[in-house]
């Protein structure tokens, strides 16, 4: 990247390679940033608007993109928002009038600022700078003036957009900005903040984001677009297509070709050509991608064949076997695609850079921190090897990009003290010239642990790493929880001392030194403190019983544990003393408040465990808050959990009252996925471990497909690929009682109730009726609907057809839903 001159102390241009002393003095650079990158120097000040009015007017360029008409529109109405002023919007013309601000860069821009140097804007770089009374607000396309125009409403207005649901627009009835000569290029060049609330796309224009997983619009600027995204070697080469005809295409395991977990033989010839030319059929279907995914699997089992492994030990690594062919087939397809870039993985056992190799230009590799300790640093001596990788890949590889992990996979919910490394990390990937990082944090579901602050430090860490990550982590305290920030910026600091010297991963334990009793009871106290800070403001309290979610999540899993390191030391016991009555004050908790989507929570890990079915599991089926909803369950269950039914009857029966003026919608549904070898046979979200499972993106639940479709018809909302393509990475192997949950929201949010559902399994095998129970209890739950509402019925072909081959399953699905007029 070319630096451009600087004309001031106020122009902030840089190269990345002059960026490594800068952010390795982050104290010295710390003083002056407001100064150079987000301050105005003394000298003529623009008074844009007073006691609600304006003299200024907002110039749009003959010819400006529709991002940055939607740039000057997101301006007129914030500054609107801002000052009670209203600002016109115009298209500039051959005069410009006294007072104006010129939003983009064209003909008008350049007439006013000649000095400006708009053609090395590339896709993202912006100006801000003032003359006289004119204000340029300008960037390169197509994000650029998005993204000028939104810093120049954060760091000259003070606005702030936390969160979807949560910002900050201050009331200036006088809005004064000083002199300003601002020139910046973002040091990466794909910026994902990886967390649930961070798919939003105008929070993700907004906060600098060009995330593929935000589905930003082009007309807002668009993101990266990948075609595929991780792990599209069998994508690319089906087993259930190639290997019986090529089994020489995949590994060579013990002297055995197989494709039971297992890769790709990266050097067979034949394979290579094949590849190139499935690479060249996803480019030509999806022609907006520029970066397309050639990467491993998501497990071990690489080649060990002669060739293979005559090129991994003279590489010194597997990452010899995975370049060499990823580069052969970037060569093959620059000529038709010269702006696409293939992305492969180092991960692994192919995290370490070979010794000769070189990626090709229009080659990314994605080095991946699995294994870290993200509890430290990654320049601290527990991360010392990955450290030494990257450095050894950022000497060979032009465009090097990072796959960082940013949450616990295993706990959602539990405490992860790792927010004071984000900055220090985020700082050590742009001194070793990163290009892109994709920071994965926990992408499923509201409510994990600090979600919303992690997405937003991050996101504005990725804007720009030389900001002060403990400055932005108390901004975010303050503005996004209020009174109650003090006591959580003290909780942040308890659990990050008390997490000292242990091994923190993205796959953690519950049970861990800093999730002692003494811990959590300071912790609860705090959580209590920052509650009773905000008093009656029913916003910001929503806010931080989260902490109290989190907490409690680890309260259910270490009870017993934790009561007896509590009578040990003769201290009270802070929360109720029935495990029971807790685990369900902390579901409700976790089920949220409708008028704040936000609060309901749908998973507690990746692996799909639902807040019902974890309470569930350490509570006891039969004292489980909503467990005895089954009449056959209550009978054996204590008098009290027979009320508790009576109540949950009473929930169901309470909306025939409420809707007398309704009416029922009736929708079917359809799937059928094909069965093959290598995937898990989950059905109803029962794992049948049978020899074969069925072939999808997501899970391929056929059933619960079917039943989404069936409840999406109802509500006359499309099918579940319209809700949950396949396209996106964020359901990529994703459980599907998540698209159930999301069904059975849409309809709370039309003010509607599942009448009742029913459902029939075509499959030729495995059996379905021993396990029918079981799948009829995890729909149930996840629809929160009385078992006795929902029909799951099985049947066979008798050999006929697909599924009587057992080349496929199928399922159908009836709902009707009570939505009111």
């Amino acid at each position: 990247m070319r630096a451009l001159p600087f004309a001031g102390d106020c122009v902030t241009v840089f190269r990345t390679d002059s960026l490594i002393p800068v952010l390795r003095s982050m104290k010295t650079w710390s003083s002056i940033l407001g100064a150079l990158l987000w301050g105005a120097v003394s000298g003529h000040a623009l008074t844009l608007a007073t006691n609600g009015a304006t003299d200024y007017v907002i110039l749009t360029q003959p010819g400006a993109s529709p991002p940055e008409a939607n740039a000057a529109r997101e301006l007129a109405e914030t500054l609107q928002a801002i000052t009670g002023a209203q600002f016109k919007v115009e298209t500039a013309g051959a005069t410009l009038p006294a007072r104006a601000i010129l939003v983009g860069p064209g003909a008008a821009a350049r007439q006013a600022f000649p000095e400006i140097p708009f053609d090395q804007l590339g896709l993202e770089g912006i100006v801000i700078k003032t003359k006289g009374d004119m204000l340029l607000l300008a960037g390169g396309r197509p994000r650029g003036t998005l993204y000028a125009v939104n810093q120049f409403l954060q760091r000259q207005c003070g606005v702030r957009w936390w969160t979807p649901w949560a910002s900050r627009v201050p009331k200036q009835p006088r809005l004064e900005v000083g002199e300003l000569d601002v020139r910046y290029q973002p040091v990466f060049e794909s910026r994902d903040p990886y967390w649930f609330p961070a798919f939003n796309a105008r929070w993700a224009v907004r906060n600098f984001s060009n995330s593929q997983s935000a589905n930003i619009p082009e007309d807002w600027g668009g993101g990266i677009r990948y075609k595929g995204f991780v792990h599209t070697f069998y994508p690319l080469v089906p087993p259930e297509e190639h290997f019986a005809k090529h089994p020489e295409w995949y590994s060579e395991i013990k002297g055995k070709r197989t494709h039971d977990h297992a890769q790709l033989c990266l050097t067979n010839p034949e394979l290579r050509a094949h590849v190139v030319e499935r690479v060249k059929q996803w480019l030509r279907e999806s022609p907006e991608a520029r970066i397309i995914s050639v990467s491993q699997n998501d497990w071990y089992g690489f080649c060990e064949c002669a060739r293979c492994k005559a090129l991994d030990e003279a590489e010194g690594s597997h990452a010899g076997t995975m370049l060499d062919f990823v580069n052969h087939v970037a060569e093959q397809i620059e000529t038709e695609f010269p702006h696409v870039a293939v992305d492969t993985l180092a991960y692994q056992y192919t995290r370490q850079p070979p010794r000769t190799l070189k990626p090709r230009p229009n080659v990314i590799v994605r080095l991946c921190s699995i294994e870290c300790n993200f509890r430290e640093p990654l320049e601290a001596p527990a991360n010392a090897k990955f450290a030494d990788d990257i450095r050894g890949w950022a000497k060979i590889c032009d465009r090097l990009y990072i796959w960082d992990y940013t949450t616990d996979f295993a706990h959602y919910l539990q405490p992860h003290p790792n927010w004071y490394v984000l900055g220090p990390n985020v700082r050590f990937f742009a001194a070793h010239h990163v290009k892109g990082l994709f920071e994965q944090g926990a992408y499923q579901s509201h409510g994990a642990e600090f979600g919303e602050l992690r997405a937003w430090v991050l996101a504005q860490l990725l804007w720009d790493p030389r900001q002060d990550d403990r400055a932005l982590i108390r901004e975010f305290l303050e503005g996004y929880y209020g009174p109650a920030a003090p006591a959580i910026a003290r909780y942040l600091e308890l659990m990050h001392e008390a997490s000292a010297g242990w091994n923190l991963t993205c796959f953690s334990k519950t049970d861990t030194p800093f999730h002692k009793f003494a811990t959590l009871s300071a912790a609860e106290k705090l959580w209590r403190e920052a509650e009773a800070a905000v008093g009656g403001d029913a916003e910001l309290l929503a806010r931080t019983r989260r902490g109290r979610l989190w907490l409690g999540y680890v309260w259910l899993s270490l009870w017993d544990k934790l009561r007896k390191e509590c009578a040990n030391a003769g201290l009270t016991w802070p929360v109720a003393e029935s495990k029971a009555d807790f685990a369900q004050w902390w579901l409700k908790l976790a089920q949220g408040d409708l008028e704040r989507p936000w609060t309901k929570v749908t998973l507690v890990n990746e692996s799909g465990l639902t807040p019902e079915k974890f309470v569930e599991r350490v509570v006891g089926r039969n004292e489980s808050p909503g467990s005895a909803r089954s009449p056959r369950l209550v009978e054996s269950s204590p008098p009290r959990h027979r009320a508790l039914w009576r109540r949950r009857r009473t929930i169901y029966l309470w909306p025939t009252l409420r809707f007398t003026r309704a009416m029922i919608h009736v929708g079917i549904g359809y799937d059928v996925h094909r069965l093959t070898e290598g995937r898990k046979l989950i059905l109803g979200g029962v794992d049948f471990h049978h020899d074969k499972g069925l072939d999808g993106h997501s899970d391929a639940d056929v059933l619960i497909h079917a039943i989404c479709d069936a409840l999406f018809g109802a509500l006359g909302e499309g099918d579940i690929g319209q809700h949950f393509p396949n396209t996106d990475p964020r359901w990529h192997n994703a459980p599907s009682s998540t698209f159930l949950r999301e069904a059975a929201r849409l309809i709370n949010l039309r003010g509607g109730r599942i009448v009742n559902v029913d459902s029939t399994i075509i499959a030729q095998a495995p059996k379905i009726g021993p396990r029918l129970r079981q799948m009829k209890m995890n729909i149930a739950t996840a629809l929160d609907l009385n078992p006795e509402r929902l029909g799951i019925k099985a049947t066979t072909n008798e050999g006929l057809g697909f599924a009587g081959r057992e080349e496929g399953i199928a399922a159908m699905a009836v709902a009707s839903v009570d939505l009111p007029h």
